[in-house]
């Protein structure tokens, strides 16, 4: 019978996060995050088809956090300067965590498409939360 590993995604997810910031994502690889884990590669890729997918969960998780946050901080906001000042202290908060990591991403072939698709979707994102100062 095969082994279940409770919650398995989110320990992969973690893993990833963590290897991700302490050793940058040159260093991130499949196997490292699969050994980290305690099991094998190819049940890595049972949740993930590649280390960009991974990358991509584990940004996604913390820019919906970030999005809440500067939402929270627009409808509290006094007034219009302060909720500028509230979204962009969460933008710059969500950038240095990852700022290395889109370096070492962006000097690898072909990162600047998926980046451009990327851009596009989060200025409709900021957009939205702008409009409702």
């Amino acid at each position: 019978m095969p082994k279940v590993i409770e919650e398995l995604r989110e320990k992969i997810l973690a893993k990833t996060k963590e290897i991700l910031l302490q050793d940058g994502y040159n260093a991130l690889t499949i196997r490292g995050v699969s050994a980290a884990c305690g099991i094998a590669a190819g049940t890595v890729y049972n949740y993930f088809s590649s280390k960009d997918m991974m990358v991509a969960a584990v940004i996604l998780e913390d820019w919906l956090l970030t999005l809440a946050k500067m939402k929270e901080a627009a409808n509290e906001a006094p007034d219009v300067l302060e909720g500028m000042r509230g979204i962009s202290r969460e933008i710059r908060a969500f950038s240095g965590i990852y700022e290395k990591t889109w370096q070492q991403y962006q000097a690898g072939a072909g990162a600047v498409s998926f980046i451009r698709d990327r851009h596009r979707q989060l200025v409709g994102q900021l957009t939205e939360i702008v409009a409702e100062l």
